[in-house]
């Protein structure tokens, strides 16, 4: 049975309701976890095949390998999904456990999400889309596979990356709370690091359920930006008008937002994670009655503590350096690109 708080039970809820809006999520939520929806499969396979179509017959060929990776990636997102429902499951069962143990403990946490950067990312991404088909003359039924196949890019990262955040918010708690404990006796303490160690088997969990697609999309994104990149230079270098320039170059923009905000995600939960035993640390040296330092379980905490990194299948770690390596890859291969062209 899962069980969450009010406020993380609503903002779960909500995540699930949009993947499902962006047709990549076949489940709703139960009392007792997910629960495959045949009518949301149907949803989720049509809007697929009919993404597929449209890539074969309207797709751009300027941007067709950017537009095959990121199909690729929703479509194994949808097969992927089928075969991880146990393990996000288990996610959800210890993100209960988890808020379970926070209510015993006491706390009053507030889960902030910033739903102004969603609606600007979907709004943004409606607007640009729209724009560059009003100045490419294409069809309507273009236009809206374009939009589909970008949004259901987005629903397959949003759902991780606001549960990330929900991560993030608990640990940010558990350093309060820490905090808070000096006057409590070691057995407080014992509780939250077990409670604290619980958190980060829910955060490994997480990252395995996603671990596979978000490599797909950051090999999606990775590759768009370097495409963009040269087609923000090769509209300059044609002078073909203002518009088209501001377009692609905030096409350009906001794709390496959106890895920046996604690696700021991941660095941001790993570092509260870390913050947590640099706290114990510290308080375990100032005690002068000895009580916390000759406490068996938390000695044993803070030696073979586990660390926490977002990986995409241990390929790279989701942090900042991501982003340098991007920006210098992508830099390295427009320079080629430009070379080539001249």
């Amino acid at each position: 049975m899962v069980y969450l708080s009010s406020q993380c039970g609503a903002l779960v809820h909500r995540v699930i309701r949009i993947a499902q809006a962006f047709a990549v999520f076949p489940f709703r939520l139960k009392y007792n976890g997910l629960v495959l929806d045949p009518a949301l499969l149907v949803y989720v396979l049509t809007m697929k095949l009919a993404l597929g179509i449209h890539l074969l017959l309207v797709e751009e060929p300027s941007l067709y390998a950017s537009s095959v990776l990121s199909y690729c990636a929703v479509v194994f997102h949808s097969i992927i999904v089928l075969f991880k429902k146990d393990k996000l499951n288990e996610f959800l069962r210890l993100l209960s456990d988890c808020e379970f143990r926070f209510i015993q403990l006491g706390t009053k946490s507030v889960i902030k999400t910033n739903d102004i950067l969603d609606y600007f990312l979907v709004t943004s991404t409606v607007l640009t889309t729209l724009l560059e088909s009003i100045l490419h003359q294409d069809a309507i039924v273009a236009n809206f596979f374009k939009i589909s196949l970008r949004l259901s890019l987005l629903g397959v990262v949003h759902p991780f990356f606001h549960l990330v955040v929900v991560m993030q918010r608990r640990f940010s708690n558990l350093n309060e709370m820490i905090q808070d404990s000096s006057q409590y006796k070691a057995s407080r303490f014992r509780h939250l690091t077990e409670l604290h160690q619980q958190c980060i088997t829910a955060s490994i969990t997480l990252n395995d359920c996603f671990t596979q697609q978000v490599l797909w999309i950051t090999g999606a994104l990775f590759l768009y930006i370097i495409i963009t990149s040269y087609k923000v230079f090769i509209v300059i270098e044609a002078d073909a008008g203002l518009l088209e320039v501001a377009i692609k170059t905030f096409n350009l923009i906001q794709s390496i937002f959106i890895a920046y905000m996604a690696c700021a995600i991941c660095e941001g939960t790993s570092m509260e994670a870390r913050k947590f035993d640099i706290l114990l640390h510290r308080l375990m040296i100032a005690d002068v009655a000895g009580e916390l330092v000759n406490d068996e379980k938390l000695f044993l905490h803070i030696a073979m503590r586990q660390e926490l990194c977002f990986s995409a299948i241990n390929v790279f770690a989701l942090d900042y350096t991501l982003i340098h390596s991007m920006i210098s890859a992508a830099s390295t291969y427009l320079v080629i690109l430009i070379q080539m062209n001249g």
